[in-house]
């Protein structure tokens, strides 16, 4: 009998209406379009953030924090910038230019690579396949020099090619936050 009326009160929640939350929602509904502010690239958005420049984790936290489209029930969230082909490395390097300026002391930039979990076991944060990386050489990337770069970083040390660098995660860069279009 108590397990007979626990499934009542269940069914008799699921009917009430609420406000459309990520468990909510039948399905995300297709939206093909970037919000105010953020920048598309083939089926993805992206905002730069240059002020405040956050370390690695509050960077994510803040991106992670953007649900787009919530009121059309598209309830992933946004990530710091995972990067999957050299044409989109090119377009965020491309992007990081026209925002910094020919003058910008700003010398790398958070990207969503991590090694955290595992040392020497990199993942993007948003979950992507990596089957592209574009380490600097030069620099023999990654290195974990002094033993606690674990933070992807696109940086111009060298030249200004879009290559990466492992660094501290405390590092204050700013970033790319971004999502995918439905």
């Amino acid at each position: 009998m108590k397990s007979l009326v626990a499934l009542l009160v269940l069914v008799a929640l699921a009917l009430i209406p609420s406000s459309h939350s990520c468990g909510s929602c039948p399905s995300p509904s297709p939206c093909h379009s970037c919000p105010s502010g953020w920048i598309r690239w083939q089926s993805n958005c992206y905002k730069y953030h240059s002020e405040p420049k956050l370390n690695f984790d509050d960077a994510e936290a803040l991106c992670s924090e953007f649900v787009p489209f919530q009121e059309t029930c598209s309830c992933q969230t946004a990530h710091l910038a995972s990067i999957e082909s050299a044409e989109e490395n090119t377009f965020l390097l491309e992007e990081w230019r026209k925002v910094r300026g020919p003058t910008s002391s700003t010398k790398r930039i958070h990207i969503g690579y991590t090694d955290q979990a595992e040392e020497g076991n990199w993942q993007w944060v948003d979950g992507s396949s990596c089957t592209y990386t574009n380490w600097d050489s030069v620099s023999n990337e990654p290195n974990n020099s002094g033993g606690n770069e674990d933070c992807g970083v696109m940086w111009n040390e060298h030249n200004d090619n879009g290559d990466w660098n492992d660094g501290p995660c405390s590092y204050l860069n700013p970033f790319f936050c971004k999502f995918r279009l439905y």
